[in-house]
């Protein structure tokens, strides 16, 4: 993984340790303003199973299904930075 991306996946780690590896792939390619389609084609999966992990990480976050994904996410990720004092 580039630097930048290998930041944003342990922060991303550290934020959400209730969520798998590939549930964390898929956050940072969320955060990273990536679509259904785009991750499905980067991940090499089924926008099925990509949907189904979506629903997965929702129900680990304690989201509803009109919440926002990208912005809780983004958001939770300001508030542990600003915690830490990144």
């Amino acid at each position: 993984l580039v630097g930048s991306e290998m930041c944003i996946r342990d922060r991303l780690r550290s934020i959400f340790p209730e969520l798998s590896p590939s549930e964390l792939s898929i956050c940072r390619l969320i955060v990273q303003d990536k679509t259904v389609s785009q991750i499905c084609e980067i991940l090499h999966r089924s926008s099925g199973n990509i949907t189904s992990q979506r629903s997965s990480i929702r129900s680990k976050l304690n989201l509803d299904k009109n919440d926002n994904l990208k912005e809780i996410l983004l958001e939770r990720m300001r508030a542990y930075e600003e915690q830490v004092h990144i």
